[in-house]
């Protein structure tokens, strides 16, 4: 039996994260590694929990039949 290869393993220089917010809303942004250094780049984006009737309305709901948005 020969050695055994070692596994490549993919770096991801950059992640889409998330962070909870304290209304309860969570808030999506890039965590950026590059050269050594780490920055983050916030993307205004937020995910609203869907615990009323407003929030649930507001909500765009993605449709399953082709790339239409559906309201």
């Amino acid at each position: 039996m020969g050695r055994q290869k070692k596994q490549v393993v993919m770096k991801e220089p950059i992640r889409l994260r998330e962070q909870v917010l304290k209304n309860g809303n969570r808030s999506l942004y890039l965590d950026i590694y590059h050269n050594g250094k780490r920055t983050y780049k916030f993307l205004k984006l937020y995910l609203v929990p869907e615990t009323d009737t407003p929030s649930k309305c507001n909500t765009p709901r993605f449709s399953t039949s082709g790339w239409g948005w559906l309201r």
